[in-house]
């Protein structure tokens, strides 16, 4: 029993160093937000189309003209509600992309050279107070779940928030992914963009029910445009929601399980277990 205690320190302590220095989980961790990165900016993209599929159709007029009389229609100005969210979720997509590319350089500055070094410095330091059995000063500790945190959470995080979507968001995002993607061409379709019906429309008769029947088929088309953005509008909430939790909520959940963790594990090695964990 009196030799568990330095070999156990000093396995751990190997452990540790060869961790900080061959990164077993950074090159994974780098993986992971690279496809994170791709799935974002596949829906930043999406919306980006999107908001310009319905700025046109927003700008697009009607002239409805039998026998030379008639209006101007502009059915697409009630879109302007429309253009402006697909511009607020294009710029959360944008955030979320930038998120994604911060966690990036986070691992390799977690990973430079100096961190490892300073992390050995102070590893072998507290190690050795440990197996001396002498009480190592709370700055040393405290500099050493520092280093800990800043060397591994981040890659930890990463690895422990991609499992979870995988588990529990992948399906969605697909889902509300694929939902997206065909937004634009259903728009252009409807709206009918390249027909003639978008021109002056009086070559092709003067009479109450020519115009009925052209008024009546714009309408239609506003309203399947409606539609279309009814939908769009409940997969854009559930992919904004995937990815803060993908890239926020979830990161820095576990950052906290991981920090707590740390302190409860130098707490019981320095044989000052809290009375709430006790009981």
């Amino acid at each position: 029993m009196k030799l568990f205690r330095p070999i156990g320190m000093a396995l751990c302590i190997a452990i540790l160093l060869i961790s900080a220095w061959y990164a077993p989980i950074d090159e994974p961790a780098t993986q992971q937000v690279d496809a994170g990165l791709k799935r974002a900016l596949v829906t930043y993209g999406t919306a980006r189309l999107m908001h310009g599929a319905f700025s046109v159709v927003q700008g697009t007029q009607f002239n409805v003209a039998p026998a030379g009389l008639g209006t101007t229609l502009s059915p697409g100005q009630s879109l302007a509600p429309v253009t402006e969210m697909l511009k607020q979720f294009s710029d959360v997509m944008l955030l979320v992309c930038v998120s994604f590319g911060m966690q990036k350089l986070l691992i390799s500055i977690g990973g430079y050279w100096v961190i490892s070094l300073a992390l050995t410095i102070t590893v072998l330091g507290w190690g050795l107070q440990f197996v001396r059995r002498r009480q190592s000063p709370e700055w040393l500790t405290k500099l050493l779940i520092v280093l800990l945190m800043v060397r591994f959470a981040l890659p930890l995080t990463i690895l422990g928030s991609e499992v979870l979507f995988k588990s529990f968001l992948e399906k969605d995002y697909t889902v509300s992914q694929n939902a997206i993607s065909s937004v634009p061409t259903q728009v252009e379709t409807t709206a009918g963009l390249d027909s003639t019906d978008t021109k002056n429309l009086s070559i092709f008769g003067s009479t109450k029910e020519w115009f009925l029947a052209k008024l009546k088929g714009i309408t239609d088309r506003h309203e399947s445009i409606m539609n279309s953005v009814g939908l769009a509008a409940e997969h854009m909430v559930t992919l904004i929601g995937i990815f803060v939790l993908q890239t926020l909520v979830i990161p820095l959940l576990l950052l906290w399980a991981l920090s707590g963790l740390a302190r409860l594990c130098f707490q019981i090695l320095m044989n000052r277990i809290p009375k709430s964990v006790v009981t």
